[in-house]
């Protein structure tokens, strides 16, 4: 902030009340979950059973993947490119990196985090909304619904998510008849970190360091501005089908909610675009 035009621009350490608000609004004990509008409709990963591992010269050679859809919109997605062993490969984010997704936003609902008690949970301030949570507990919350990766599978997806990307807009031929993306991509989270904990020998918490996922703009923005909806997470990761969990999102997004007369609700859908969409 800065208190005249053209003056030195500060860090502001005061936090908006009104996003307090939504937070509180989005931690509320005594409900289901959160899907961001819009933003979790997208096509993000890719759920095909082709591998979404490729070497990385055989990325470089094919490039990333495109989505058209029936109204022109055009989406890519972009891979993370790790190092498995001593080769390079690009790796896309798949149905793994979809559900550790969800399970980030649900370790954000269950209120702010206390580094005392070892509970996950959201902190937000002036450097944007961070999630904090341990290994172990994605790990236990991936097996609770039938979701069985190991620590290292785990810590990759995290990795995935930091450094692929996803696109949305019109594609340009820069001179060569190629067409490639206009604009950059997003990350799907802003950073990664391990944040020591400094009584680890504490019984109430048996770990010494805490995994900090800073989410991105847009999706903190969304959940500021209350753009999200309600649903249970716990049973979206149970589904086995990723198309199933597309449409629990899209119905509970996009079908108006009429308590005294649910027969009466229908949305019309098309079942190549929605094997599209869902990705």
């Amino acid at each position: 902030q800065t208190d005249e035009p053209g003056g030195e621009l500060t860090p502001s350490t005061t936090i908006d009340q009104r996003a307090v608000q939504q937070l509180a609004l989005f931690t509320e004990p005594n409900v289901d979950g959160n899907t961001l509008i819009g933003y979790d409709l997208r096509p993000r990963f890719l759920h095909t059973r082709a591998s979404k591992v490729l070497k990385l010269s055989e990325y470089e050679d094919r490039g990333d993947k495109l989505f058209e859809l029936e109204d022109g919109t055009v989406y890519a997605i972009q891979p993370a490119v790790l190092d498995r062993g001593k080769t390079k490969v690009a790796i896309f984010p798949g149905t793994r990196e979809s559900l550790v997704e969800e399970a980030i936003v649900g370790f954000g609902k269950q209120g702010e985090f206390n580094p005392a008690t070892g509970r996950a949970g959201y902190v937000y301030d002036s450097s944007g909304l961070k999630v904090f949570f341990t290994l172990y507990q994605l790990y236990s919350t991936m097996a609770k619904s039938k979701k069985q990766y190991n620590y290292r599978e785990l810590y990759e997806a995290l990795r995935v998510l930091k450094q692929a990307g996803h696109y949305t807009g019109t594609q340009q031929d820069f001179g060569d008849g190629k067409l490639r993306q206009a604009d950059g991509y997003g990350s799907y989270i802003s950073d990664l970190v391990f944040v020591d904990h400094d009584t680890p020998d504490e019984e109430s918490v048996k770990v010494d360091k805490f995994i900090c996922v800073y989410l991105n703009r847009e999706a903190t923005k969304l959940i500021l501005d209350g753009k999200y909806k309600l649903y249970d997470e716990e049973l979206s990761m149970e589904m086995k089908s990723p198309i199933a969990r597309y449409l629990y999102k899209k119905m509970i997004q996009q079908m108006p909610y009429n308590p005294d007369n649910i027969a009466s609700a229908m949305m019309v859908l098309k079942q190549n675009a929605i094997i599209l969409q869902s990705g």
